[in-house]
């Protein structure tokens, strides 16, 4: 419950952040507190009514929009392959150091010959 607060609230007011703030305080906002969730369904609804409601003239939020609509669309389509596969394996290897979450998904995927 508390979590959908917070997810409520980001997309009240991610509009209002870039009309009233900085560009750089704004994509900070929009990077850094973009709610996190499993349900990439839930999140690209509310992506996608934002890409509706949001002027035209506030271009730099309609790309960051449309970026992240592109990146759940593809996370989206690899839940799905995961969920049909039942011998999926997830791996995570980072090589040098970093400040940024990084995610990395792979699928085993076996191969008869015939």
């Amino acid at each position: 419950e508390r979590n959908q607060k917070y997810f409520r609230a980001y997309f009240d007011n991610i509009s209002k952040t870039f009309n009233e703030r900085s560009k750089e305080f704004a994509k900070a906002f929009f990077e850094y507190l973009f709610p996190q969730s499993d349900n990439v369904d839930e999140l690209l609804v509310e992506v996608r009514k934002l890409i509706q409601s949001t002027p035209e003239d506030q271009t730099w939020l309609v790309k960051l929009l449309r970026e992240k609509e592109d990146l759940l669309v593809r996370k989206t389509k690899v839940f799905d392959l995961v969920r049909r596969n039942p011998h999926s394996v997830s791996y995570t290897h980072l090589t040098l150091p970093t400040i940024y979450s990084v995610q990395i998904s792979v699928v085993a995927v076996s191969l008869k010959k015939k």
